[in-house]
């Protein structure tokens, strides 16, 4: 089993719906494998102001191992949420997932 399988996909769409608690998580936009067992997921977002956006998810399964998530693209949940109202996609930046306020 690779981390682009169904069982995958849907571990990937709960960490956001769930864990994150994004509701508005729509089609499966695709997967990049990152490294061995590492692949990041991309689902269009339904939230109105954000179509044209996407969340990403990276999850990872190593051989004989259950599927766990790596990461949720905190930065556009930051920028989706109400508490970033006075704030957009263009006063941050992201460097190797490292995420940056621009002075």
């Amino acid at each position: 089993m690779t981390s682009t399988t169904d069982a995958a996909i849907d571990a990937a769409r709960a960490a956001l719906v769930e864990e994150a608690g994004i509701p508005d998580v729509g089609e499966h936009l695709g997967a990049v494998a990152e490294d061995t067992g590492a692949v990041t997921h991309r689902f269009a977002s339904l939230r109105p102001g954000y179509v044209g956006w996407a969340w990403s998810v990276t999850v990872n399964q190593l051989a004989d191992s259950p599927i766990t998530v790596d990461e949720i693209a905190n930065m556009v949940v930051y920028v989706a949420s109400k508490e970033a109202s006075a704030t957009n996609g263009a006063a941050l930046r992201a460097e190797g997932g490292i995420v940056q306020t621009i002075a």
